[in-house]
């Protein structure tokens, strides 16, 4: 039978304590050493997850640096969406992804609903469950552009916000074909905001109820599949 030298692990605290306890000690003394290990083995890791593309909060909390240096810090792929009011002069769609960059264009159009946001009550994205009901149908990426536009658009994104993080989209309403700038222009009329409904007195609740703000919507498609090395900085 195999035996350890007493004069390897039999110390005066040793045969104070006994056996079970200093092999427990020693036990956790080597577990120690093994974590330390690990943790210098995966300090290359912990850099590539902490220089994810996760977005941080406006206040910050303690529980934040876990979520940095952890595997759900690399994001994942979603949507970006934004939105603008003709009627209000806007001409500029500041689309941002939280995780990833811009790839493609999802979506583009003259909403139905008559506010001022890109998603439902429920949270889902304008056009991404049902478009027929979210978007005017003669007033769409596939039936509110001409040719010319729709190119236009397509190139804009491209040089914009393709491989972005966030971008600034200037839309142009010589791009819009004729069906859908009446369209724009019959919602701008009894807009809220328009000068046009003040000349009448309009209030905004005294509006004709077929009148909606003319709200467009665009939406991408953020990829989330880069990661920083910080070896190479790139």
């Amino acid at each position: 039978m195999c035996q350890v030298k007493k004069s390897e692990w039999v110390t005066p605290c040793a045969r104070e304590i006994g056996l079970g306890p200093t092999l427990f000690i020693m036990t956790h003394k080597a577990l120690a050493w093994l974590f330390a290990f690990f943790f210098i083995i995966n300090l290359p890791l912990i850099f590539f997850y902490a220089r994810g593309s996760g977005k941080t909060h406006d206040d910050p909390k303690f529980t934040d640096f876990f979520a940095k240096i952890s595997v759900g810090n690399l994001g994942t792929s979603d949507y970006t969406c934004a939105n603008i009011n003709v009627a209000r002069g806007e001409k500029t769609f500041n689309l941002a992804c939280n995780y990833g960059t811009m790839r493609s264009f999802s979506e583009f159009g003259l909403q139905k609903i008559d506010n001022q946001s890109c998603t439902d009550k429920v949270g889902y994205f304008i056009g991404e469950n049902n478009k027929w009901d979210d978007l005017q149908y003669d007033c769409t990426y596939e039936t509110g552009l001409t040719p010319e536009g729709k190119q236009a658009l397509t190139d804009a994104f491209m040089e914009k916000c393709y491989d972005s993080s966030e971008c600034a989209l200037k839309i142009f309403y010589s791009w819009f074909n004729q069906d859908c700038r009446n369209r724009i222009e019959f919602y701008a009329a009894g807009s809220q905001y328009s000068n046009y409904a003040d000349s009448l007195g309009w209030h905004f609740h005294e509006r004709d109820f077929r009148r909606r703000e003319p709200v467009l919507f665009a939406n991408s498609l953020c990829i989330s599949d880069q990661i920083y090395n910080p070896f190479t900085g790139k």
